[in-house]
């Protein structure tokens, strides 16, 4: 209702009230409230949404707004605000949070856009109810992107995770995965849990894979290495006590920490050998971990020095599957994985990755981890130009595993008698004569011929 009382009779009357600020009236409640929101002059300044929203909450029955410019005050309540509103937007300003949710509007639902339609399509996902949106084109990002909504341990938005959508001979592809969200993101939302049970995954492959066989299982995606809390779960529709990960998940998580602690390590010392990488290593490991107390019969670092290769190693990796499973723990709803394991395996992937070991030092503590003889170094491409020096160590190590395999063919050698030998070539002999089939004693049973059937011809009497 709009009140005119220089022209309506009805509404000129005169109510009786304490006047008070927008600040004072704060926390307090009345029957009926009467608003002056002055859009004009220095009265404009203070004009805007918070002052709207108090004068309106105060009253119970009843509200009368009063405005000198009624365009000027709608703009104003659409202005949007630039101040800070709390201590931590002063702190630590989260600028991701308000792009995320400027992009997110931009967005449609996947099922509403045709390629959206058609990437469910191809990943088997055509009626999947996937919480995501298709994020139109733009001058910055020419192609079309997947947005998944991220979420912090408190169950907050926390912003987007993006994926672009690339279209190669008609078939739609993901891209690069790249966050935008703030530093507590904890995990995006896939596809929400109608069973309780929750996969927790690292990519997007494996996402759409879980969604896929599994269409009421809740798909959360990492947006890092830290597992969802409680809450996100919930707010994902999933128990606590239900979630798990896969086994590519768990590797890749622990591909990351060994991939961490590799970065620690100091790449410009030289090191004469492997069991100098791996005293190290674990004399690394030991400065930026602290375990509760060591164990029983554990090797201790004062004899780290009078240690073989063998006993570094098995030392250096039980100490890392303990610091990644302190950092990694268990899920309440998978069993306890095999850390030990997880770390060879990651070894392994981390060895064939040239990247992963710039130097020999940490080529010799991968080599080392995950079983190997011999150090990914002595093999060297076709195209390596003439004068590349190998470094000493690679060669040192590769000397020393020919030694031990001739050493102990010749220990082989050694055991074996010659008579021995000439028996077996005998035997040999014997076996590669062609033989007879040996003949039969006795005499052979009869054998019964078929008779021929008589054929009788009667003469008919004339």
């Amino acid at each position: 209702k709009v009140i005119n009382p220089g022209e309506i009779q009805a509404d000129r009357h005169i109510d009786y009230a304490w006047a008070v600020t927008g600040y004072g009236a704060q926390a307090a409640s009345s029957r009926f409230v009467i608003a002056l929101e002055s859009a004009l002059g220095r009265r404009g300044v203070m004009s805007g949404m918070r002052a709207f929203y108090i004068s309106l909450s105060r009253a119970k029955e009843h509200v009368q707004v009063y405005t000198d410019s009624l365009q000027k005050w709608v703009e104003a309540l659409t202005r949007e605000d630039k101040g800070i509103k709390t201590a931590h937007d002063a702190l630590s300003p989260e600028t991701e949070r308000k792009q995320a949710r400027s992009i997110w509007a931009m967005g449609k639902t996947v099922s509403k856009t045709a390629i959206g339609r058609a990437f469910l399509k191809g990943q088997g996902l055509a009626d999947a109810s996937v919480t995501a949106r298709i994020i139109p084109p733009t001058r910055k990002y020419p192609q079309p992107h997947l947005a998944l909504p991220a979420f912090d341990g408190n169950g907050k938005a926390a912003g987007l995770t993006l994926v672009p959508l690339l279209h190669e001979k008609g078939v739609i592809s993901p891209g690069k995965t790249r966050q935008l969200a703030t530093e507590s993101a904890q995990a995006a939302i896939l596809q929400k849990s109608r069973s309780g049970e929750t996969l927790i995954v690292s990519d997007l492959a494996q996402g759409l894979a879980a969604a896929r066989d599994k269409p009421d299982v809740g798909v959360l995606l990492l947006t890092g290495r830290q597992s969802p809390s409680a809450q996100l779960l919930r707010v994902a529709g999933g128990q606590h006590e239900q979630a798990k990960r896969p086994d590519a998940t768990l590797l890749s998580l622990v591909r990351a920490e060994l991939q961490d602690f590799l970065s620690r390590l100091p790449s410009d010392v030289p090191v004469p050998d492997d069991r100098a990488a791996l005293r190290h290593a674990l004399d690394a490991l030991n400065k930026a971990t602290a375990l509760p107390e060591i164990r029983t019969g554990e090797i201790t670092q004062q004899r780290a020095d009078g240690l073989e290769k063998a006993a570094l190693t098995a030392e250096l990796a039980a100490r890392l599957a303990e610091t990644i499973q302190a950092k990694l723990p268990a899920l309440p709803g998978e069993t306890s994985p095999d850390y030990s394991a997880l770390v060879r395996q990651a070894s392994e992937v981390l060895a064939r990755d040239d990247r992963a070991a710039p130097d020999a030092a940490i080529s010799a503590v991968l080599n080392a981890l995950s079983g190997s003889g011999l150090p990914r170094g002595i093999s060297l491409p076709a195209d390596t130009p003439d004068g590349v020096i190998i470094p000493a160590s690679v060669v040192r190590q590769v000397q020393d595993e020919l030694g031990r395999t001739r050493a102990a063919d010749n220990e082989i050698s050694v055991t074996v008698s010659s008579k021995a030998v000439e028996s077996a070539a005998r035997e040999l002999a014997r076996e590669a004569q062609p033989q007879m089939p040996a003949e039969t004693r006795g005499r052979e049973p009869e054998r019964e011929l078929p008779t021929p059937e008589i054929t009788r011809h009667i003469q008919k009497e004339r």
